[in-house]
């Protein structure tokens, strides 16, 4: 999507929205567009929260400080569950490096996500837990033990605007996958919909099938 498709885009959703979510199928920071894009939400009083893999996150520190920003959110399970040539140290230190510059110089939210628990119906990756709470405590100056602390609850104050928080593995749902729970709630059309970057319209996060899409925005009036 080039920055005339993302303002139309965004002129089509601006009555409906205070927020939107640079997410879906993709890492935010490998488009070349992203502080273009930023800038078209502030000039249309949206903010932006996205959400990374963190492994080109040393790319972005001049995002932070733009007006539309407002969280960002750190998969770090991301590194254990995806082959990748960095290191975990510099993976880690580059994470904490841009926590550390945001929450100095703007008002982003940062969140940091270890999504990688064990289920009874799915094994996650997570053996390098310790390892990255370890590193985050050093890199992070902080005073407690995460891995005692997560124990006790699963989403902690890191420090003003910025958290960390566990949960079990996530899985992209597909309408041909085998059923893992019958008790699932979804905000997709209540709260929610997803823009593609070829302007498709989903209603959710279960977007890989071509049954679940609508149309495209560029033909919404």
């Amino acid at each position: 999507m080039d920055p005339e498709g993302f303002t139309d885009v965004i002129k089509k959703i601006r009555p409906h929205t205070d927020h939107i979510y640079f997410h879906l199928m993709g890492e935010p920071f490998l488009n070349k567009n992203l502080g273009t894009f930023l800038d078209i939400s502030a000039e249309n009083d949206l903010k932006v929260n996205i959400t990374t893999n963190g492994t080109l996150i040393q790319r972005s520190k001049t995002s932070c400080s733009q007006k539309a920003l407002r969280q960002v959110n750190i998969s770090l399970h991301s590194f254990e569950a995806n082959d990748t040539t960095n290191s975990l140290d510099s993976y880690v230190s580059n994470i904490a490096d841009f926590i550390n510059e945001a929450n100095e110089k703007s008002e982003v939210i940062c969140a940091i996500r270890l999504w990688n628990m064990d289920t009874a119906e799915l094994k996650a990756s997570n053996g390098l837990n310790d390892d990255i709470l370890s590193m985050l405590e050093e890199k992070l100056s902080l005073d407690i033990r995460l891995s005692e602390a997560l124990q006790q609850k699963n989403n902690i104050k890191l420090r003003d605007r910025v958290y960390i928080n566990m949960a079990e593995k996530f899985e992209w749902p597909e309408l041909d996958r085998d059923i893992i729970d019958e008790n699932i709630f979804c905000y997709a059309l209540r709260d929610q919909l997803g823009i593609l970057v070829d302007g498709t319209v989903v209603p959710c996060c279960l977007i890989v099938k071509e049954n679940t899409a609508w149309k495209y925005i560029r033909n919404i009036t």
